[in-house]
């Protein structure tokens, strides 16, 4: 196998290959996946899963109140999330030595690529909060280390022994002295952990230290001191523990603060994440990714509404939006991923319909020319739909789901209805062919417009496109420069002799006139 060829190590092989490198591991604290993240992409070796960080986020002192569960479930969120190593804060292996079996298989089996205890007795107490910081026997600590790495099944991964010496007021001495037990108790790494605001007593210990097991520190308090120095010294690891919590704690503040004394979040938002950075964290990307792959079955349905002022009748401008609103409503209702409304030539339409809003490009020359610019290669199926009527999501559901590749929404009068709107287009049917799909629902169309007058049946705007007959209504345009309108296409299209098939129904559409005031009830 060749060096191009070689599979990546998994995370666990990467934090051990971390400590056996020539400088000092970088890792920052997080409490969930989107930290995690955050601390990925700014360039940091490894996560550290906070069990302070997780204790606030759920609203509870760092003490032992969570479960392993919850501690090891934000673990997991957060392995799945990043590809670099995550090491776990595992208080005090939650229990005694059968407890810490049981941590350790769990956390392995999880992702995680080291878990580290501490010295302390069950349940512990925050290494910062005054009061009681009280130690285990060594012995007793030696055995959880055993336990631990005899449960592993991975030799790569990891079991880091928290010092918590100079915690407890105990001192040098009596860290390194518990240090040395256990670095020949088996563990891989021991992390050293201190208070005060010097680094001195960190750095007296790697000064002392003269053992080959890394040391990890975590200079919380002692902040001043930076990871060359500390690298210098001798440290093969650097924890930031917990510096995205109060971060966000204090910037979250500030903005609420901000939001309550304005009134509004305008003079925040240069300051906060736009959401598409969320988008982005969250993997939006790779799940339009995942849909173009996977997802894709000829079912995706692209929307089209052409809002073109004097190419079919509009109504009053007060009313487009309101209209666009709802037509883009029951377009999605009706299973369109993707809406796109086309602007006229100085047509404005301020809408909060979730549609993609096109203005008229100056290359645009017609109705027609602007739908087909609209339209992309991907579009697996197409509906275009008359800027002034409102279809119903079920007759829009309907009409997307036939297998025709041009299929119009057709509307047959009911028995004792009143003559046809004349501003429809009529329609002209042939007799029912027999070509691969059920003709009961569908008919050929073989005329639109004028002798197609008698029929009693009228093209209601809205038409369906697969991409073959995308491509036939593309022909049309391009030999046809008088085809300005969508109707006009289709009428050359049927008496080119194209399959263009007419789907009935006698409801489920409303036209506005130019009045505003529909001219059918969708009933």
């Amino acid at each position: 196998m060749t060096g191009a060829e070689r599979v990546p190590p998994t995370a666990t092989r990467r934090l051990r290959e971390l400590f056996e490198g020539p400088r000092i591991i970088r890792a920052i604290g997080a409490h969930d996946a989107l930290g995690a993240r955050l601390g990925e992409r700014t360039g940091f070796d490894a996560i550290w899963s906070s069990g302070l960080e997780i204790s606030a986020s759920h609203g509870v002192p760092d003490a032992d109140i969570l479960t392993m569960g919850e501690l090891l479930n934000a673990a997991r969120w957060i392995a799945d999330a990043v590809r670099i190593p995550v090491i776990a804060d595992c208080d005090t292996g939650y229990g005694n030595a059968s407890n810490v079996v049981y941590m350790t298989r769990r956390y392995e089996a999880a992702g995680i690529a080291a878990v580290c205890i501490e010295d302390k007795p069950f349940p512990k107490l925050n290494s910062f909060i005054p009061g009681r910081q009280r130690l285990v026997p060594i012995s007793e600590f030696t055995g959880k280390i055993r336990a631990a790495t005899d449960a592993r099944s991975d030799p790569d991964f990891m079991v880091i022994a928290r010092v918590e010496a100079m915690v407890a007021g105990l001192g040098l001495e009596e860290a390194t002295r518990r240090a040395h037990a256990y670095a020949d108790a088996g563990a891989d790494a021991v992390l050293v952990h201190a208070k005060g605001a010097s680094p001195q007593p960190a750095l007296d210990f790697l000064a002392a230290w003269d053992r080959p097991t890394p040391v990890v520190v975590v200079p919380t308090t002692y902040y001043r001191v930076s990871a060359a120095e500390l690298e210098a010294a001798g440290a093969s690891m650097v924890i930031y523990a917990n510096h995205g919590l109060r971060a966000g704690v204090r910037a979250v503040t500030d903005a609420f603060s901000e939001i309550r004394r304005t009134g509004s979040t305008e003079s925040i938002e240069d300051k906060i994440a736009p959401l598409s950075t969320i988008f982005d964290l969250q993997g939006v990307s790779h799940l339009r990714q995942h849909e173009d792959s996977y997802m894709r079955t000829g079912g995706d349905v692209h929307a089209v509404v052409a809002v073109i002022d004097g190419l079919t009748p509009a109504p009053p401008s007060h009313d487009r939006r309101a209209l666009a609103e709802s037509q883009v409503r029951n377009l999605r209702l009706g299973g369109a991923q993707q809406v796109s409304l086309v602007l006229g030539p100085g047509a404005g339409l301020a809408t909060e319909a979730e549609a993609r809003v096109l203005a008229w490009d100056e290359t645009w020359s017609t109705e027609l020319d602007a739908v087909l610019r609209a339209c992309s290669d991907d579009d697996q199926v197409v509906l275009v739909a008359a800027a002034d009527t409102l279809y119903d999501p079920e007759l829009v559901r309907r009409l997307a789901a036939h297998p025709g590749d041009i299929v119009l929404a057709v509307h047959t009068p009911r028995p004792g209805e009143s003559g046809l709107d004349p501003a429809l287009l009529p329609v002209a049917f042939g007799p029912p062919e027999q070509d691969g799909f059920d003709m009961t629902s569908a008919e050929r169309v073989v005329a639109l417009g004028s002798p197609a007058a008698e029929s009693g049946s009228a093209f209601i705007g809205l038409v369906r496109f697969t991409r073959k007959g995308l491509d036939v209504l593309r022909d049309v345009h391009a030999r046809m420069p008088f085809a300005r309108t969508m109707a006009d296409a289709l009428a050359a299209a049927a008496a080119e002799g194209n399959h263009v098939s007419g789907m009935e129904f006698t409801c489920g559409w409303s036209r506005l006139s130019a009045s505003g005031a529909p001219t059918l009830a969708t009933r």
